[in-house]
């Protein structure tokens, strides 16, 4: 009698983590190239495993919780880091280098970022992920990259200066457009300060009323004023009595209109009944102008 023994062949997915690290660029040109950036990352892949569901298992590597990542150049010197609940941290002291970051749950990263790098940048470098996984033990992950020098050639020489030539010029340009935009805000300022500061005095004599124009039963003189320098608008002009010359026992009458202004000068009357009895022996006006 045989037995057939049949094992259940089945397909199961699970998910690992793996560091995300790349630079760019990959090869610099020490003090002329501009800028170098290294990105470390955690990402997660699913993984399938094929095999017997009984008495075979399945190890994978996960990381659930991102505890911290950290940039290792060289084996041993550690260039950055950042943990979970706390920011990206510099542990070099170099005024060259930035570095950002930040962890979240099972995900993070952390850049670095050197302008103009040099040869200290060149060699190897490493990412290293750490956290727990889903049966709460030590995770690590680690991926590493090379960064190379290139010796500079002398096209690249002439193009780097032709463009830190061009970057002067503009702005050399840049600073004769702001130069002009200041001064002609200085004139701006200035001609405003001018105008709301320009006011003007005066007095005008009409003289006695007997010397005026006659018509329409009353007596009227035109006086014109010219001011000592225009202004960019026409003013607010105001009038009052200076003086008063009356007989005894004369009536009197007398009223004082502004018929026109404009940014040179202006013009009033003076204007007094006809009767003998109430003509003015004199009479003088002062007079104010200042800007609306």
């Amino acid at each position: 009698m045989f037995m057939l023994l049949f094992h259940n062949i089945g397909l199961q997915t699970c998910f690992a983590s793996n560091a995300d690290f790349h630079s760019s660029p990959s090869v610099i040109k020490p003090l002329l190239t501009p800028s170098l950036v290294i990105s470390c990352s955690l990402k997660h892949t699913a993984a399938s495993s094929t095999g017997s569901l009984v008495g075979r298992g399945v190890s994978y590597s996960n990381i659930d919780t991102l505890t911290s990542l950290v940039i290792v150049k060289d084996g041993h010197a550690h260039i950055a880091k950042v943990s979970s609940g706390s920011s990206a941290e510099l542990l070099v002291r170099n005024g060259s280098i930035t570095a950002v970051g930040h962890i979240l749950g099972n995900n993070g990263y952390l850049n670095l970022t050197w302008d103009f790098p040099t040869a200290d940048q060149v060699g190897h470098f490493a990412c290293q992920a750490n956290g727990v996984d889903s049966q709460s033990h030590n995770a690590t992950v680690v991926e590493s990259l090379r960064v190379t020098a290139a010796s500079p050639t002398m096209d690249d020489i002439v193009s780097h200066i032709h463009g830190n030539a061009l970057l002067v010029r503009a702005q050399q340009d840049e600073i004769l457009k702001l130069k002009a935009e200041i001064s002609d805000l200085k004139k701006n300022d200035s001609q405003l300060v001018d105008r709301m500061t320009h006011v003007e005095t005066g007095v005008s004599y009409c003289g006695a009323s007997s010397t005026w124009h006659v018509g329409g039963g009353r007596r009227v003189k035109v006086a014109t004023i010219t001011f000592s320098r225009s202004y960019s608008s026409p003013p607010v002009v105001q009038l009052a009595p200076k003086y008063l010359n009356v007989k005894v026992n004369h009536q009197t009458w007398y009223s004082l209109d502004i018929v026109e202004v404009d940014t040179k000068g202006f013009k009033f009357t003076c204007d007094a009944y006809i009767a003998p009895q109430a003509q003015l022996d004199g009479l003088g006006v002062s007079w104010m102008s200042v800007p609306q």
